[in-house]
């Protein structure tokens, strides 16, 4: 049987103890946070996509080197695909992120790293719980 594993990409910004997410719309997760993010395309490394994607998502021109390797999730979603997550994180950048996608993200939140809202996208609360514990990867099948 053929292996189709569905690449995707999250960027973690962190300011002064928070982290930005926004509230998806329409999509995957819609009405829940998350952080900004999407898939691989063909032909892209994951800092490829982080980088395209954060143009797209939140309006902003990000550094490949800037961002650091926060965690990697191996995971079945609720379809039965298989993905892998790629998360970095990302503590500068230049200009304030904006919401480009309003068609699919509701809105834009700072939130304190360390009394996350409840409506956080479940893999996100798993990917943050196991990198504070330095567990670089997770598996959720």
């Amino acid at each position: 049987m053929k292996n189709m594993i569905i690449p995707a990409v999250f960027v973690i910004f962190r300011r002064e103890q928070k982290i930005l997410v926004g509230r998806r719309l329409g999509v995957w997760g819609s009405g829940l946070l998350c952080f900004p993010g999407g898939h691989v395309e063909a032909g892209e490394s994951f800092k490829m996509a982080a980088v395209r994607e954060m143009k797209e998502e939140v309006g902003l021109d990000i550094l490949a080197q800037s961002l650091i390797p926060f965690h990697i999730m191996s995971r079945r979603n609720e379809k039965g695909q298989e993905r892998i997550d790629v998360y970095f994180a990302i503590d500068s950048w230049v200009g304030e992120p904006i919401n480009n996608e309003p068609e699919k993200c509701s809105e834009l939140l700072w939130v304190p790293v360390d009394d996350l809202p409840k409506d956080l996208v479940s893999i996100l609360v798993d990917a943050l719980s196991f990198s504070s514990q330095g567990i670089f990867y997770s598996e959720n099948w």
